[in-house]
């Protein structure tokens, strides 16, 4: 990609504000001055990730990453500085007007190859379901389930050929490496070595990463064959992690913000229908139950998940488990939306509509127990006494996961109407549940636990050094004062590499603000790190005094790492019996003492 002008680069940067850009991916909260939420960039549950809107920088004080706007793309999404800076504009609604944007060739990795084998495979698909007699059947069942070609290209949706061989002879024949081929998950390989095609008469969903690149395909069989599967997806490969893939999770990110919560949905034309009905706070996990990494993608975003899957069995098991899983993995707060008549929400809405649809997900709201009492109901024969007893143990049971007493109360009360029971053996049965749990929880003898890994400990010397470094940062007399020292120099290499380019920057006119010199930091991890911690410190204003005290805390701490330098070449010099050179490493060593005892006189 073209090299970006620098006056365009600062436009961006004032347009866009980090706050607005970063909550796109992050649910932030406001915190004093700052905002915070959970990081996209590590897996935690109290945030420790803060937003400082009037320095336009990010800092994570659990991983240790910092930047800017520019830089907090590039990490989460993996792209170059101009790729983050067109996205940025994007964001703030920047014109970038006459200047070439065309991307530069891929990266040469083989997750860059596999990537874009996957991208134009899916654009090959698409052409074959839009503009071919081959297609044309996909392309009428599509139609017949009520999507048009602006639905479709927008979904990315293709048609898997019939044939066996088509795919492979394709790239095949435009010289794609066999090896490539191999790792894709695009083609089977039998005993000989020969490929042939992994999809062939299917629909293909296109499945992408967090940054919105296509990584594997789901396909839908096309024909009545109960021998295959209805739907196959790519196997895990090089870029492909089911468990940590949601369907159209890329794109739903900036709707989940705006919505204020998350649709999740079991299958792709139940995603499809959502966000032909205008809510694209949809995605789908894939077939499957949640993982804890799927869990970790939605937290950054939002508190709160909506279930909405199939109105069937399976689809109500498939709920229960969810709503488990985010109660023991996340502090995501659950919600259940029923389809009714055990439809999915695909059919609802081909049969009602799109306000229909977007009215049941809004208003038609389950608490978690209620969905798990209705969804008792249909394992029991309520008509038989035992089942009916069966089922209240279960309700009592489920009761006792409900954290507000009132609504354990509220239930409770729900519960002896409805059953002709008397209240207080309700909460007599559930007390003693809670207790029983307690006692299984509660071990005879305390395992030992694990602590959170505590923080790295910084010498009196090094914070010396960050103390002086944020001083030359904010004070421009600081910086003139050290100018005038014949010598400035820090222990820590990557402290001493921050302060030459404070100097540079700023003795060429420069002004530091926050947001623009990260950019000269050049995603360097450490510098970004150290310079994101030191403009989240506030010090009372400097004076001569108190740098000359900085300045002398690590001039001592060099000259006593000297000391312990000559002392491990006298101990070496010893072993090898080299009296000479020990008895002048003696010497050093008396000479240097003296300098650190004059210094503390």
């Amino acid at each position: 990609m073209q090299r970006i002008p620098q006056s365009v680069i600062e436009e961006v940067r004032q347009k866009a504000d980090i706050v607005d850009v970063i909550g796109q991916y992050v649910q932030l909260k406001k915190a004093g001055k700052n905002y915070s939420g959970l990081c996209p960039f590590h897996q935690e549950k109290t945030p420790s990730f803060t937003v400082t809107k009037d320095k336009q920088i990010f800092k994570c004080f659990g991983c240790g990453k910092g930047g800017n706007v520019f830089t907090f793309l590039q990490e989460l999404e993996g792209i170059t500085f101009p790729e983050a800076v067109v996205k940025v504009a994007e964001f703030a609604h920047v014109p970038l007007e006459g200047i070439d944007l065309t991307p530069a060739a891929p990266v040469d990795t083989a997750e860059a190859h596999l990537i874009e084998l996957h991208e134009e495979t899916a654009k090959l698909y698409q052409h074959i379901l839009l503009n071919t007699e081959a297609g044309a059947g996909a392309l009428e069942y599509l139609t017949k389930r009520g999507l048009d070609t602006e639905t479709i290209k927008h979904f990315q949706l293709g048609y898997a050929p019939a044939s066996r061989t088509f795919l492979t002879r394709h790239w095949q024949k435009n010289q794609k490496d066999d090896e490539l081929m191999r790792k894709s998950g695009l083609f089977n390989e039998n005993q000989t070595g020969e490929l042939s095609d992994r999809f062939s008469d299917r629909i293909m969903f296109p499945l992408t990463n967090p940054q919105g690149k296509i990584v594997g395909f789901s396909g839908r069989r096309l024909a009545d064959d109960p021998e295959q599967p209805k739907y196959l997806n790519s196997p895990e490969s090089l870029i492909f992690n089911k468990g940590r893939t949601l369907y159209h999770f890329h794109e739903a990110r900036g709707a989940i913000r705006k919505a204020g919560y998350a649709l999740l949905l079991e299958g792709y034309m139940d995603v499809i229908a959502a966000w032909q009905a205008g809510l694209g706070n949809g995605f789908a996990s894939m077939g499957t139950s949640l993982t804890d990494g799927q869990i970790h993608l939605i937290e950054g975003l939002t508190s709160e998940v909506r279930f909405c899957y199939d109105g069937d069995a399976a689809g109500l098991h498939a709920i229960d488990r969810g709503i488990g899983l985010l109660k023991t993995h996340s502090s995501l707060k659950a919600t259940v939306v029923l389809v009714p008549d055990k439809m999915d929400p695909d059919e609802y809405f081909r049969k009602y509509g799109s306000e229909a649809l977007v009215h049941l997900i809004d208003k038609q709201l389950m608490s978690p127990y209620e969905f798990k009492l209705a969804y008792l109901r249909t394992q029991f024969d309520l008509d038989r006494p035992q089942e009916k007893l069966a089922f209240l143990d279960q309700a009592i049971a489920a009761l006792a996961a409900v954290d507000s007493l009132i609504e354990q109360d509220m239930y409770i009360r729900q519960l002896a109407d409805e059953f002709s029971v008397d209240a207080q053996h309700i909460l007599s049965r559930l007390k003693d549940l809670q207790q029983q749990s307690a006692a299984v929880r509660r071990p005879a003898v305390s395992p030992p636990h694990k602590t959170a890994a505590a923080p790295r400990r910084i010498s009196q010397i090094e914070r010396a050094e960050q103390w002086l470094l944020y001083y030359a940062i904010k004070e421009a007399h600081v910086r003139d004062y050290l100018r005038q020292l014949s010598e400035v120099h820090f222990l820590h290499e990557p402290y001493e590499r921050l302060y030459l380019l404070i100097d540079s920057f700023t003795a060429q006119g420069g002004v530091i603000e926050p947001s623009r010199f990260v950019d000269l930091l050049n995603n360097d991890a450490a510098l970004l790190q150290i310079f994101t911690d030191l403009m989240e410190m506030e010090f009372a204003e400097s004076t001569p005094q108190v740098i000359d005290e900085l300045l002398f805390v690590i001039q001592q701490g060099e000259i006593q790492t000297k000391i312990e330098e000559k002392q491990i070449q006298q101990k070496e010099a010893k072993q090898m019996g080299n009296a000479d050179l020990e008895f002048q490493l003696t010497i050093d060593i008396i000479n240097l003492r003296k300098q650190l005892s004059h210094g503390l006189n």
